[in-house]
C-alpha cells in the first residue's frame, strides 16, 4: 500500500522500536534512532512532503541530533514540533538538505534549502539556547521561516529570575529581527548580482516584499492557553478568568454543544419518524468559501451535498466543491461542526481573489449564485467569511437581488466585521440585516480596536486564540491544522455554529413533550409556553438570543458562560431519559417575554 506523496499531519509519541541483533536500540542517550525508522518507512510508502510533524521526545533519552537530521534526508517538512529540549539550530537548518551530516556545519548562509516555515522549540530556560537559535547561522538562516513558537518552562522550573528571563527573551526578539533582516538583504544583493543582463537597481518597494517579519510566540509549558506576548508578564500570577475570557468562551460553548448533542440524539430515538419533518429536522448551514475537504474526514457525516461556482472567470468546468483550495473552507466547516455537532453543512466553492492589501476576497457573481443555491437547498444560515471584491455593477446587482431574497426568507447571514478594510468594506451588506462578527484576543478585547461599534455586532474568539488551543493540544484526533491564513475569520464560523446549536436547543425542549402528547393524545401547546422556533430563525429573534446569552462588554465580547454554564451543569446532572431542562426552558421563556415587551 502506498501513501499520498504529501501528508497533512504526522505525530509520534515517545515510542521505542525493538531492533534485533546488531540493530539493537540505543536507550543510553547515544545514537537513539527510533523515529528515524518510521520516517524511513514513510519514505518507502511514497511520502515525500509533510506539512506538520510533531514528535514527543524523551527527556531522559532523547534522539541524537544526527538521527533527527537524517530522519528528514528524503522528506520535506514545513511545520516542525520536535520536543527535544534546546534543539541544536544546526540540526534544524539541515532538515531536508541533501548535504551529508558531516558537511552540515559548512552550509552556506545563502544556500540553505530547508523548507520550514514554522518551528516549535522546547526551551530549558538557558539563555545559551536563545542565543544559538537567534545567531546568523541559526534560525535566521531558514529562508521560508515565518513563525517561531517557544515552549518555555513554568515559573517553578525556571532557574533564573523572571526579570532576567524577560530581558533574555527581549534580546532574542531583537537578534532575530536584526539577523533576519541582514540575511534577507544579502539574499537581495545576491539576486541582483546574478541578474547579469538586467539593471542592478532595485525599487525599494520590491525589496521590501523580499523581507520577512517573523512572528514569535512564547508559551509556558505549565500554563494553559497562554501566549506571552508581553515579556514583562513572565513570573506574574496565573491569569484570571477574565484574562483568558476567550478560552472560557470556547469551553462553555463546547460543553453546551456536547450536551445538546447528547440529548438531541437520545430524543430522536424516542419520537416517531412522522414527527421528524418539522421539529426534528436538521439545521442546514451554507458555507460560501473555497471548498471543503469532504472525504476522509469526520466532516463527511455533517455534509449534505455541495456545489461549486468557482470557474476562474472562464467557461471551464467548475472546480470541485469537495476540495478546499487554501484549506480555509475546511477549517470553517470543522469549526461550525465543533460548535454544533448535529449541523448539516452545505459547502459552496466560489472564486477567490486577492485584494490590493493582500486579503482574500470573493467574486460577487459567484457569491450571488451560491446564495441562490443555498436558499434552494433550504439553508437557514449562510456564512460568508470573506469580503466581496469591488466589481462591475451587473454582478453586484445580482448579488443585491439574492441578498434581498435571503432577507425576505429569514435566512440568517453571518459575515466578518470590517477589520482592516475600513467602513466601506461592509457597504455590500449595509442594507441588509446581518451578523457582523469581529475577532477577540484571549482576554476578550478586540483584535482590531479601531473598529467602530456601529460596524461590529459581537466579537468572538479569533484565530490567534484558536491556534493557541491547537498548540496546547497538538495531537487532535480530528481537524485541520490551524495557521493564521487557514483560520482567518474563524470567529464568524463560531458565531454561525452558535446560532445553529441554539436552534437545535429550541427544538430539543419541544421533542419530548411532543412525543408525550402523541402517546397520550393530549394537545401539545408546549411551544406556546416557551419560545417560538420561528422567531429564533429570524434576524431579530437570533439577535435577541445572542444579546441575552450573557453580558456584553464595551468591546462587544459576549460572556456566554454566565448563561450557558448553569444550563450545562443542570444537563450534566439530569438523566437523559427523564430530562426536564428547566434552565434551558427558563432562558427561552425569558427570550419570549423580552420579544413580547418589545412588540408592545
Amino acid at each position: 500500500m502506498k501513501f499520498d506523496e504529501v501528508l497533512q499531519f504526522v505525530s509520534f509519541p515517545d515510542v521505542e522500536v525493538k531492533f534485533t541483533s546488531r540493530h539493537e536500540t540505543k536507550m543510553n542517550g547515544k545514537d537513539r534512532r527510533d523515529i528515524k525508522f518510521f520516517f524511513n518507512w514513510l519514505h518507502v510508502k511514497g511520502v515525500r512532503h509533510i506539512l506538520r510533524v510533531d514528535v514527543e521526545d524523551s527527556t531522559e533519552f532523547p534522539h541524537s541530533d544526527q538521527a533527527i537530521s537524517e530522519s528528514f534526508n528524503t522528506i520535506t517538512v514545513e511545520q516542525l514540533n520536535w520536543r527535544k529540549v534546546d534543539l541544536d539550530p544546526r540540526v534544524i537548518c539541515s532538515l531536508g538538505s541533501k548535504v551529508a551530516w558531516g558537511e552540515a556545519g559548512r552550509i552556506s548562509s545563502l544556500t540553505c534549502d530547508c523548507k520550514i516555515r514554522e518551528i516549535t522549540l522546547t526551551w530549558s530556560g538557558n539563555n545559551t539556547a536563545l542565543r544559538a537559535w537567534s545567531e546568523p547561522e541559526g534560525l535566521p538562516l531558514l529562508p521560508q521561516l515565518r513563525k517561531i513558537i517557544i515552549l518555555g518552562p513554568d515559573d517553578e522550573e525556571m532557574a533564573e529570575s523572571q526579570e532576567w528571563v524577560s530581558a533574555c527573551m527581549g534580546e532574542f526578539r531583537q537578534r532575530i529581527d536584526r539577523n533576519v533582516l541582514a540575511r534577507d538583504n544579502k539574499s537581495i544583493e545576491k539576486k541582483d548580482e546574478d541578474n547579469d543582463g538586467t539593471s542592478k537597481t532595485k525599487d525599494s518597494s520590491d525589496a521590501d516584499t523580499d523581507k520577512r517579519n517573523i512572528e514569535i510566540i512564547f508559551v509556558k509549558r505549565g500554563g494553559k492557553g497562554r501566549i506571552l506576548e508581553n515579556l514583562d508578564t513572565l513570573g506574574q500570577p496565573q491569569p484570571t478568568v477574565e484574562s483568558r475570557a476567550a478560552h472560557r468562551w470556547l469551553d462553555s460553548v463546547y460543553a453546551f454543544a456536547n450536551r445538546v448533542n447528547q440529548f438531541w440524539m437520545q430524543s430522536l430515538s424516542a419520537i416517531p419518524p412522522s414527527l421528524h419533518d418539522h421539529m426534528a429536522s436538521h439545521v442546514v448551514v451554507a458555507l460560501i468559501d473555497d471548498g471543503v475537504q469532504a472525504y476522509g474526514s469526520f466532516l463527511s457525516a455533517n455534509i449534505t451535498g455541495g456545489k461549486s461556482f468557482a470557474t476562474g472567470g472562464t467557461n471551464n468546468v467548475a472546480s470541485p466543491w469537495y476540495v478546499s483550495e487554501l484549506g480555509h473552507g475546511t477549517v470553517m466547516a470543522e469549526t461550525i461542526a465543533r460548535v454544533c455537532p448535529m449541523v448539516k453543512l452545505y459547502p459552496m466553492r466560489v472564486d477567490t481573489h486577492t485584494s490590493e492589501n493582500g486579503e482574500p476576497t470573493l467574486e460577487a457573481r459567484s457569491v450571488a449564485l451560491a446564495i441562490d443555491a443555498a436558499i434552494q437547498r433550504g439553508a437557514k444560515i449562510i456564512l460568508i467569511p470573506w469580503l466581496i471584491e469591488p466589481t462591475k455593477s451587473s454582478s453586484h446587482k445580482l448579488l443585491h437581488s439574492m441578498l434581498q431574497r435571503a432577507h425576505m426568507l429569514d435566512v440568517l447571514l453571518f459575515i466578518p466585521s470590517s477589520a482592516g478594510e475600513g467602513p466601506q468594506a461592509l457597504s455590500t451588506f449595509r442594507s441588509y440585516p446581518t451578523f457582523r462578527i469581529g475577532a477577540s484576543r484571549d482576554d476578550g478585547g478586540a483584535v482590531n480596536a479601531t473598529n467602530s461599534p456601529s460596524e461590529v455586532d459581537f466579537i468572538f474568539p479569533g484565530n490567534e486564540v484558536m491556534i493557541q488551543r491547537d498548540i496546547d493540544n497538538p495531537r487532535r484526533s480530528v481537524g485541520a491544522i490551524l495557521d493564521l491564513e487557514s483560520s482567518s475569520n474563524i470567529n464568524v464560523a463560531l458565531a454561525a455554529g452558535l446560532a445553529a446549536v441554539l436552534i437545535y436547543a429550541c427544538k430539543l425542549i419541544s421533542l419530548k413533550p411532543m412525543s408525550k402528547a402523541r402517546s397520550t393524545g393530549e394537545d401539545n401547546d408546549y411551544m406556546n409556553n416557551t419560545y417560538d422556533l420561528t422567531s429564533l430563525r429570524r434576524y431579530r429573534g437570533m439577535m435577541s438570543a445572542f444579546q441575552n446569552l450573557g453580558s456584553v462588554t464595551e468591546s462587544r465580547f459576549l460572556k456566554v458562560w454566565e448563561v450557558l454554564d448553569p444550563i450545562v451543569d443542570e444537563m450534566r446532572d439530569s438523566p437523559m431519559e427523564n430530562y426536564e431542562l428547566k434552565g434551558l426552558i427558563k432562558w427561552f421563556s425569558r427570550l419570549k417575554s423580552i420579544e413580547e415587551s418589545n412588540i408592545l
